[in-house]
C-alpha cells in the first residue's frame, strides 16, 4: 500500500507543480501594472488635492480678503492662505528695533497697521507705512544676507505686523516654484514703491520744489507730463550758428565776393604810358 501512495503523490506533484509555478508567475506579472496604476492614482490624487486647496482655500475673513486684494493680489487665494498659515500676528511696541543695518535677520515683517522709520548710515531715509515689508531685500538675497537698513517702530501706539521666520518660508517655497515666483512679484513691487518714497523724501529734504515724481515727468504727478502740449518752435542748431560765425568754414561764402558768370570777369585797367626820360 505504501508504494502506490508514493507513486500517486509523485504523479500529483509532477502534474501540479509546473501549473502552480506558472500561476504564481502570472500573478506576479499581473501585479506590475497594478502597482504602477496605484502609483499614478496616488500622484494624481496629490495633484488634485493641491489644486483643490489652491482654488478652495477655505474661508477668508473680510480683513484678509481686503489685504489679499490690495497688497497680495499676485498670489492666488490658496497661496495667500498658505502664507498666512506660516505667519504670526504680533503687536510691536514703539521704538522696537526690527532690523539693524548690515546685520542678518531671520524674520520677514509685513506692516498691517502703524508706521516704521528706515535709517541708512544712522540718517533718516524714509517711512515704512502700512502695506510695506521689512527685511524683504535680505530675504530675497538669502544666504544670511545683512539687513538693508536699521528700522524702528515709529507709531506711538506701536504697529501690528505679520511676522514670518525666513527658514520656514524658504522650506515651504522649496517645493512650490510657482508660489515663489508670485511672492517675488509682490516683494519687488513693494520694494519699488519704497525706493520711490525714499527719493521723494531725499528731494524734499534737499529743498526742491514739487515732488520728485512731478520733476521726473511721471504721468499723474502734476508735472510736465500732465501739462498741455506746447506749440513747436523753430530751433537753430549750434552747427548752423558756427557756419555763420566761422568765415573759413567750407559752407561759408567769402565776404564781399560778387557772383559773376564765366567769361565776364573784369579786365585789369591799362597801365599809363611811360614818361620820356
Amino acid at each position: 500500500m505504501g508504494e502506490p501512495r508514493r507513486a500517486l503523490a509523485l504523479c500529483v506533484h509532477t502534474v501540479c507543480t509546473p501549473r502552480a509555478h506558472c500561476l504564481h508567475t502570472a500573478c506576479t506579472l499581473a501585479q506590475v501594472p497594478l502597482a504602477w496604476s496605484c502609483v499614478f492614482v496616488a500622484v494624481n490624487a496629490a495633484a488634485a488635492s493641491a489644486i483643490a486647496a489652491d482654488r478652495w482655500p477655505g474661508s477668508l475673513t473680510p480683513e484678509e480678503r481686503e489685504l489679499h486684494q490690495l497688497h497680495f493680489n499676485k498670489l492666488t487665494p490658496g497661496e495667500f492662505k498658505q502664507l498666512l498659515g506660516l505667519a504670526e500676528r504680533r503687536t510691536l511696541p514703539h521704538g522696537q528695533e526690527l532690523t539693524r543695518e548690515s546685520v542678518p535677520c531671520d524674520q520677514l515683517y509685513y506692516i498691517v497697521h502703524g508706521r516704521c522709520k528706515l535709517f541708512l548710515r544712522s540718517a533718516y531715509a524714509a517711512d515704512i507705512d502700512a502695506g510695506g515689508f521689512v527685511n524683504d531685500v535680505a530675504f530675497q538675497q538669502g544666504d544670511g544676507a545683512g539687513a538693508y537698513g536699521t528700522i524702528l517702530v515709529a507709531s506711538p501706539e506701536g504697529c501690528v505686523a505679520l511676522v514670518w521666520r525666513s527658514e520656514e518660508v524658504e522650506a515651504h517655497l522649496a517645493t512650490r516654484p510657482v508660489m515663489r515666483s508670485h511672492l517675488d512679484h509682490v516683494l519687488v513691487a513693494t520694494l519699488v514703491k519704497g525706493l520711490m518714497k525714499q527719493r521723494e523724501v531725499a528731494h524734499q529734504r534737499a529743498g526742491g520744489e514739487g515732488s520728485w515724481a512731478a520733476r521726473a515727468g511721471l504721468p499723474g504727478a502734476g508735472g510736465a507730463a500732465d501739462s498741455p502740449p506746447q506749440r513747436p518752435r523753430l530751433r537753430m542748431s549750434v552747427s548752423m550758428m558756427r557756419i555763420d560765425e566761422d568765415p573759413d568754414h567750407p559752407l561759408h561764402p567769402p565776404p564781399h565776393t560778387p557772383l559773376v558768370e564765366p567769361g565776364t570777369e573784369p579786365r585789369p585797367p591799362p597801365r599809363p604810358p611811360a614818361r620820356p626820360g
